[in-house]
């Protein structure tokens, strides 16, 4: 038999969260203004077993299901089963996650110690300690 865990109880149509910031602006000539909601980020470092493996910059809600799409995605687990355990850490601008995995997958994650080469983008990429990026 087979059980299909479900990763988020969260409903895809659930709204967005408040923006804690806005901005304001206004046309050259100064008559028309608007505000908006600010996008807000946060370093989230990503270290399996004890070992870093990457940080990026994400928005601080709905950090579980980014862990586990990025891990998915990355290659580094081969199915949601094979997260044992994690715990986030920090506050502000940095967070942390230790993800502990399967005793195979983190073997597999050693072998092919990743190798990113970021052309673009936010500037992290390559760096695998939240220390490094802030």
């Amino acid at each position: 038999m087979h059980v299909t865990r479900k990763v988020s109880s969260v409903p895809v149509s659930a709204p967005a969260p408040e923006a804690s910031q806005n901005y304001s602006y206004s046309n050259l000539e100064g008559q028309d203004c608007a505000r908006n909601a600010l996008a807000e980020e946060v370093a989230l470092a990503i270290a399996y077993n004890g070992i870093s493996q990457a940080v990026m910059l994400v928005s601080p809600t709905d950090l579980e299901d980014f862990i586990v799409g990025f891990s998915l995605g990355s290659g580094i687990i081969a199915s949601r089963d094979e997260i044992y355990d994690f715990k986030l850490s920090g506050c502000g601008s940095a967070m942390q996650a230790e993800v502990e995995i399967a005793s195979r997958a983190f073997w597999d994650l050693k072998q092919q110690r990743r190798q990113l080469a970021g052309t673009s983008g936010c500037g992290l990429c390559g760096v695998e300690a939240v220390e490094q990026a802030l």
